[in-house]
This record gives structure tokens, C-alpha cells and sequence, in this order.
């Protein structure tokens, strides 16, 4: 697939050219994506791959072959040559980030990633300098250590810098008064109606009420992310929804790969796209750990390896700590935060999270003690503790 053509760089032929090439040039971008244009795949196949959220060239990309094979009825080697094909013709249109780089290129194309400061400068630090594009990001930790808060806090920081943000709300934690309040709080908009006015330019919510909801709304998201310049996705509570429907041992193994597809997509969405991700995740106990903090992320191994960064959030005492627990290349380290109308700041600029409870009743859900296990390659015996 040819880059897409400039409108100074075209010769003008007669003006049924030109008109031809501005009607093109003005229609949505996702349309020189569409599956219809790879050889290989005619109108039945990409119906079929239709009807499973594989609409665009960058879904062959971010699903598995297996994947693919399962849709369209073919063998792994078909299936993998057309998601080799997509790949092929989105490096040749300069859409994705090419197979091969030197070190000089790399280099020169992570300058040009955006980076979202949290406005909180310890979890900066923690960060490395902030959230930065094609990094994929996983925040865990019982309720009430401010997963909600964070997310609701970079979506403020992404409006301020004009930059626009999707929020896949799972746990109907989103609160357009919260993101405002903060928004205020911070001194980027001085009324109510002014932050409301930017969070409806900037940010994009879908809802998500149980896990089909979940995997509808992550498998058609590539439309807007190849049509808009979307720099943030925020997936709050996605997994908790998985670990509602799929309770007992003996549905943790269908869990387990009813999830897989879910890691699948936010890790590779930042892959192929200058996106940087945020999901939050619940925790559990595990109760063959006699020494030390027993708490782990839900998931197991799967969730884990989705993530770039893996960041631990826990209160102790009148303390928010956030520990970076997986990293590629950031040292692991504790620092301190803390909650207050103006979201996630530093430990010293504010009191704790009674300081805008008094003013917002905000709803905790309720601690379970169920008994589970993990299935072969994850957290063994473990006790459910704390949620959200």
C-alpha cells in the first residue's frame, strides 16, 4: 500500500483528477485500511473476520494467527502469510513502527513519543519522566489505594496538553464531577461547565458492564485509533469483570484463556499504534506466602507479561506508596503519593483522600474472602482479600 499522497505533491491532470484526489484525501483515513485491500481476503473472509472485530489491516497485526485461522476456517500458514501481508503493507505506508531499526532510528523515534507527566513529580520519577507513548502500563493494588484516581488524573493531564484520551470504564468508576474537580483543582480551568466543555472534546468513554462488553469495545477501537491521534488509552477494573463471571477453581483455567485475548490487544495495541496504555488490575492473597507482603496482582502470568511497567499501589498507614515491580528499564523503587481534590500529588502537597471524601461520598465495594486457585503457570493457593 502506497503512503498516502499529499495534496502539493500531486500534478494537477484536469480537474476530475484533483477532484477525485481531494475526495480521497478528506474521507476517513481508515478507509485505505480496510481488509478488502490485502489480496487473499475477498468479501466472505472479511465478513467473517468482520463479525470478530477484525476490520483493518492493524487487527491481522494485533491478533494472533491462531486467532485469524480460528475466523477464517484456514490453516496457521495461510493465516500467518495474511498477517505477515497486513504487517508488510503498513511498514511500506509508513503506519507502523518498521520491524528493523538501527540504533540511531530508535533513538530519533522515541523523541518524537509523546510523554504524559502525571503532574505528581514521585510518580514521574517512578516513571522514568512520565507516561510515554507505545508503553503499556499495569497499576494493581486493594481498593482504596487510588487506581480510579491515577487514571482520572492522567485523563485531566492528557486534556491539559490537548491531547486525546479513551476511557474504557468497567467498574462504573467514571465520574465526569471528579475529572472536572480535579481539572479545577489543578488550575486548568477556572469553571465547572469549562472542564466539562474539554472533557467532551478530549476524552472518549465507553462502558463496559460484563467481559462480552469488555472484548466488543477493545476489538473496535482500532477505527478511532487509526482515525484520530488518540496519545492515551485508560482501561479501568477490565479484568475484575473476567474474574466475576469465571468464579471456582475449576473455571480458572477458562479464565485464564477468556483473558488472553484481553492482554492480547492492550499489549499489542501500543505496537502499532503511538499509544500509551493504563490498565488497572485487582489483587488477591496468597496464602502460601508466610513471609512478606503476600499480596499479587490477579491474572497470573498472563495479565503480566501484557504490561511494560508493572506498578504496585498500597496505603500503609496514612502513606500511598507505589512500587515499581516489573520494568524493562527503570530501577525498582518506592515512592510516596497521596489523594486530594487536585488527584494523584506528591506525599508533602496535600492531605490524604478525606480531603475531598468529605465533599463526594465515594463508594468502596465490599471485601471478599473466597478461596481460589490459579491454574498451572500463575499464583498458586492464593485468598482473595481486596478488590477494585
Amino acid at each position: 500500500m502506497a503512503p498516502r499522497k499529499k495534496k502539493e505533491d500531486i500534478i494537477d491532470n484536469g480537474d476530475e483528477e484533483v477532484a477525485h484526489v481531494e475526495k480521497v484525501l478528506d474521507g476517513p483515513k481508515h478507509e485505505q485500511f480496510l481488509l478488502g485491500k490485502l489480496e487473499g481476503i475477498g468479501p466472505t473472509r472479511s465478513g467473517r473476520l468482520a463479525e470478530s472485530g477484525v476490520k483493518f489491516l492493524h487487527d491481522l497485526c494485533i491478533h494472533d494467527p491462531q486467532d485469524i485461522a480460528r475466523i477464517t476456517g484456514l490453516d496457521k500458514e495461510p493465516a500467518e502469510k495474511l498477517c505477515r501481508a497486513a504487517k508488510k503493507q503498513l511498514e511500506e505506508a509508513g503506519e507502523i513502527k518498521p520491524s528493523y531499526m538501527s540504533a540511531r532510528e530508535e533513538i530519533d523515534h522515541n523523541k518524537k513519543l509523546t510523554t504524559i507527566h502525571s503532574g505528581c513529580n514521585a510518580l514521574d520519577t517512578l516513571f522514568g519522566g512520565g507516561i510515554r507513548g507505545e508503553s503499556t502500563s499495569e497499576l494493581y493494588g486493594e481498593f482504596g489505594t487510588g487506581k480510579s484516581q491515577f487514571v482520572f488524573t492522567m485523563a485531566v493531564q492528557a486534556i491539559k496538553d490537548k491531547h486525546e484520551c479513551i476511557f474504557v470504564d468497567c467498574e462504573k468508576t467514571w465520574d465526569v464531577e471528579r475529572v472536572s474537580q480535579i481539572a479545577i483543582a489543578r488550575n486548568y480551568f477556572k469553571t465547572e461547565d469549562e472542564a466539562i466543555d474539554a472533557i467532551d472534546k478530549y476524552v472518549k468513554v465507553y462502558r463496559a458492564r460484563d467481559a462480552t462488553e469488555v472484548m466488543d469495545v477493545m476489538n473496535n477501537l482500532t477505527e478511532i485509533l487509526i482515525d484520530r491521534d488518540i496519545k492515551l488509552l485508560l482501561v479501568d477494573g477490565a479484568i475484575g469483570r473476567f474474574r466475576a463471571e469465571y468464579m471456582g477453581r475449576e473455571e480458572l483455567s477458562v479464565r485464564q484463556m477468556a483473558l488472553k485475548p484481553l492482554m492480547n490487544i492492550l499489549g499489542k495495541i501500543t505496537d502499532y499504534f503511538p499509544t500509551a496504555v493504563i490498565f488497572t488490575n485487582q489483587v488477591l492473597a496468597d496464602a502460601g506466602q508466610f513471609f512478606g507482603d503476600p499480596t499479587k496482582p490477579v491474572g497470573g502470568h498472563i495479565v503480566g507479561h501484557a504490561a511494560t511497567y508493572r506498578v504496585y499501589l498500597k496505603k500503609a498507614g496514612s502513606k500511598y506508596i507505589a512500587r515499581m515491580i516489573d520494568s524493562p528499564h527503570h530501577a525498582k523503587q518506592d515512592v510516596e503519593y497521596t489523594l486530594t481534590e487536585a488527584g494523584v500529588v506528591d506525599a508533602k502537597d496535600g492531605k490524604a483522600i478525606d480531603n475531598f471524601t468529605k465533599q463526594k461520598k465515594i463508594q468502596t465495594p465490599k471485601e471478599e474472602t473466597l478461596v481460589e486457585d490459579e491454574p498451572l503457570g500463575s499464583e498458586s493457593k492464593t485468598i482473595e482479600n481486596s478488590n477494585a
